[in-house]
């Protein structure tokens, strides 16, 4: 449903505010990897460690996801469960005519 994928302002902004976060400390790993601590290492190095750093996130990203579902869900599973746990209501009735058969 699309509706309910549309993001509120401050779901957006926090969205924006990690991914500029993530890019905030894939530019610190570059200079902490290339100035401060005078490593020589080379690009590929470099590139296989930001690579290393974006798998991380997004394996985060994906396990936070997973647990946000979890918990969205858990309502309607305590609901469902409620219900399964309900005791059968069944009214005895009469039946006043023959039977046959």
């Amino acid at each position: 449903e699309a509706a309910s994928m549309k993001l509120t302002v401050g779901q957006g902004v926090a969205q924006i505010g990690a991914d500029t976060l993530q890019q905030g400390i894939y530019c610190v790993s570059l200079w902490l990897g290339l100035v401060w601590v005078n490593v020589d290492s080379s690009a590929a190095e470099m590139t296989a460690f930001l690579l290393l750093v974006n798998k991380l996130s997004n394996q985060v990203k994906f396990f936070k996801s997973q647990v946000e579902d979890v918990l969205n869900k858990s309502d309607s599973l305590a609901e469902h469960f409620e219900f399964l746990d309900q005791q059968p209501k069944i009214f005895p009735g009469t039946h006043a005519g023959d039977v046959t058969g």
